[in-house]
């Protein structure tokens, strides 16, 4: 529920469950503090209430946890890859900028 929620309805759903206790309360807290739009929201600490609820492996609990880690390495990853590209396209535009019309290397600019 909470990843289709809006800000504001991650943020009632990050109150009630702050003051929660149990298993039940920190997996679904660790799950939402792992989802932006909220006061809470703090992906590392999640990440590190995630590992530490996989590691119990007490069933559904740890195999929900395990796939939450395993949603954000996959975005962390992406986020690279995207930086990655950026950089390369960012190069390849300076290098084009650095040419005439004819594809001849042109002199210098003073300023740069």
């Amino acid at each position: 529920m909470a990843s289709t929620a809006t800000a504001a309805q991650r943020e009632q759903m990050w109150r009630s469950l702050r003051d929660g206790h149990g298993s039940d309360a920190d997996l679904k807290s660790a799950l939402l503090q792992s989802l932006p739009g909220h006061a809470g929201y703090d992906p590392a600490r999640a990440r590190r209430r995630l590992l530490g609820i996989a590691r119990r492996g007490d069933g559904d609990d740890s195999a929900l946890a395990r796939l939450r880690i395993a949603e954000l390495n996959s975005a962390n990853e992406c986020r690279a890859s995207v930086q990655d590209l950026q950089q390369r396209l960012d190069k390849i535009v300076d290098i084009e900028r650095s040419l005439d019309g004819n594809g001849h290397a042109t002199a210098s600019h003073p300023a740069r």
